[in-house]
């Protein structure tokens, strides 16, 4: 395991798919950006990893959330970006949000300034 000083910024990590992604990453040497609802399933995902983890309790669901992360995304050298907040409705996830939508913008606006890859659209 290589450790890196880069950090990888997964939503959603307190369950399913986002809490193994964010174990996979911590064993790859990512510091991890944990972000989620949950603070307690937030500070169990910390004792799990060995790298350093970042952990960031916002619900998604609040543009004013939405903003105050991204602000706060600015500390740090982020490389990768893993999506897997789920907005829900009376228990029923719902398609991709208006700050879900935000959050990605951000992130693909603020790309190089945040030291993610730029993404490159693929010629068909």
């Amino acid at each position: 395991m290589k450790k890196c000083n880069k950090f990888a910024l997964v939503t959603g990590a307190t369950s399913g798919i986002g809490n193994s992604i964010a174990i996979y990453l911590d064993k790859l040497g990512y510091n991890v950006l944990a972000v989620a609802r949950n603070v307690e399933g937030l500070q169990k995902l910390k004792k799990q990893l060995k790298n350093n983890t970042v952990i960031l309790s916002y619900d998604l669901s609040s543009t004013k959330n939405v903003e105050d992360l991204c602000k706060k995304l600015d500390e740090y050298d982020i490389e990768v970006f893993v999506n897997d907040m789920q907005v829900k409705k009376a228990g029923i996830p719902v398609p991709l949000s208006k700050t879900e939508l935000q959050l990605l913008i951000f992130l693909l606006e603020n790309a190089g300034h945040l030291g993610l890859p730029i993404p490159v659209k693929i010629k068909s």
